[in-house]
């Protein structure tokens, strides 16, 4: 009777049942907060938010950096795409607070959005991308000094454009 499928799917089921009471517990300490809400790109009034923009983490800082969006009114009522090359900077201050640096503007290299990028010890690596007119291969990492406080992007160019 060891090999019957009720004892397999009996066993299955307590495995199953462990394993949530086990996740449950590991995931018992988190204390879970909102972030700041994303600052109003150059010239906007508010962030309507971002569709894919570039996102990481470089040291003790959170950069979202390009993405697109429909600033002035959703597409089904004509509003035009735009695409944004602002990068924001997610900082927590000595004290514990959370916010986003806004008294220096950073840029990326150009507009740019639906790319895809990963955090690495050496800054943000951000792949290819596009904005409204091509598709890019490019490569480029965002990293920060937090010293001085500056960013600063190295780009590798790709084969062309897509």
């Amino acid at each position: 009777m060891l090999n019957s499928p009720f004892n397999f799917r009996r066993r299955l089921g307590l495995l199953v049942i462990f394993a949530h009471f086990a996740s449950a517990a590991a995931f018992a300490n988190f204390h879970w907060k909102s972030l700041p809400m994303l600052p109003a790109s150059a010239g906007q009034v508010r962030q309507p938010g971002l569709a894919s923009p570039f996102a990481g983490v470089h040291g003790e800082v959170l950069l979202v950096g390009g993405g697109a969006n429909f600033p002035d009114q959703p597409p089904w009522a004509g509003g035009a795409k735009n695409w944004w090359d602002d990068l924001f900077v997610l900082e927590r201050s000595q004290g514990g607070e959370v916010r986003w640096l806004t008294e220096q503007v950073y840029k990326l290299p150009r507009p740019l959005a639906y790319g895809w990028s990963f955090s690495t010890s050496d800054g943000v690596i951000c792949v290819g991308g596009s904005d409204a007119t091509q598709c890019y291969r490019d490569v480029f990492r965002l990293t920060r000094n937090p010293r001085n406080r500056r960013m600063f992007w190295v780009e590798r160019k790709g084969a062309g454009m897509v």
